[in-house]
C-alpha cells in the first residue's frame, strides 16, 4: 500500500486559501489536516502495511524550504512489523535532500496499520510520497541559483526619454547585474552595467528595492551570486517595461 500526501505549509497561508484549498479538497476526495492537505490511497492493508494517520500526524513543511520558498517531493520505502512500527526506511527518490530527510524521518517515527493474513498481522511493507507544495505556484521554485521575487517587488520603472536621449539608436537597451545574495534573500554589493546610461540608472534604482529568492543548494538556502541580463525597447509604451 502505498501512503500518498500533499503538504501545504500553514504559515502565511490567509484564510481565503485555506478556504480554497478545502474546498478543491473536497472536490477530489482529499482530507485536510492542520499540517497540509493529505492524499491516501484508499482501501485494505491486506497485503501491505500503510501508515495509521489518526496516530501519525502530516510533517511540517521543512522550515528552509518554506524561507526560502521551494516546492518538492520524497518517496521512501519501509519495511513494517507486525506490531506496525518501521523497522528498516530507504529514501527511493527525492528532489532535494531537505525532503528526502523530512519524509524518512516522518516514516522511521510514524505508527503503521500493519499487513494482515488470513485477518492477522504479520510483516510487511509500505511506500510514503509526500508533495511539499507551496501554497503560491508563482512562488514555487526549484532552480539552484538567486532569482528576483517579481510578486514581492516594486514595478520595474522604464527609463525617461528626453529631448537630449532618445536613447540607443536600435530601440534596444541592454544592461547586465551582479549582485551577492544572501541565505535570507537580501541583496548587496549589486552594480549595473549598460550600454545606455538612463537605463543603467533606473536598472539600479529596481535592484536597490528588490525582492531576491535565495540560492538552493543540497536542499538549503546559501549565500550566492545573481547575474542578470536585461533588455528594453525604448520605442514601447511604458507599460511593455522590461524584458528579460
Amino acid at each position: 500500500m502505498r501512503f500518498i500526501t500533499t503538504l501545504l505549509p500553514d504559515s502565511g497561508v490567509s484564510p481565503a486559501a485555506r478556504y480554497r484549498t478545502a474546498l478543491g479538497a473536497a472536490l477530489v476526495g482529499l482530507s485536510l489536516s492542520q499540517s497540509g492537505v493529505a492524499l491516501a490511497d484508499a482501501g485494505s492493508n491486506e497485503d501491505n502495511a500503510r501508515i495509521n494517520p489518526a496516530l501519525t500526524p502530516a510533517p511540517a513543511y521543512p522550515a528552509q524550504a518554506l524561507a526560502a520558498q521551494v516546492a518538492g517531493e520524497a518517496k521512501v520505502s519501509c519495511d513494517v512489523t507486525a506490531d506496525g512500527r518501521a523497522s528498516a526506511c530507504k529514501v527511493v527518490s527525492a528532489s532535494l535532500p531537505i525532503f528526502a530527510d523530512t519524509v524518512l524521518q516522518y516514516a522511521l517515527h510514524a505508527r503503521y496499520l500493519p499487513a494482515l493474513h488470513n485477518g492477522l498481522p504479520v510483516p510487511g511493507h509500505a511506500e510514503i510520497f509526500i508533495n511539499f507544495a507551496y501554497p503560491w505556484p508563482k512562488h514555487a521554485r526549484t532552480q539552484t541559483e538567486p532569482a528576483i521575487d517579481y510578486m514581492a517587488s516594486p514595478p520595474m520603472p522604464l527609463p525617461h526619454l528626453t529631448a537630449q536621449d532618445t536613447g540607443p539608436s536600435s530601440g534596444w537597451a541592454h544592461a547586465q547585474v551582479h549582485c551577492i545574495v544572501d541565505a535570507s534573500g537580501h541583496q548587496r554589493e549589486c552594480s549595473v552595467t549598460s550600454d545606455w546610461p538612463a537605463f543603467s540608472r533606473s536598472l539600479s534604482q529596481f535592484i536597490a528595492t528588490a525582492h531576491f529568492f535565495p540560492s538552493i543548494r543540497d536542499g538549503a538556502p546559501v549565500e550566492a551570486p545573481y547575474v542578470h541580463p536585461f533588455s528594453v525597447n525604448v520605442k514601447q509604451a511604458p507599460d511593455d517595461g522590461f524584458g528579460q
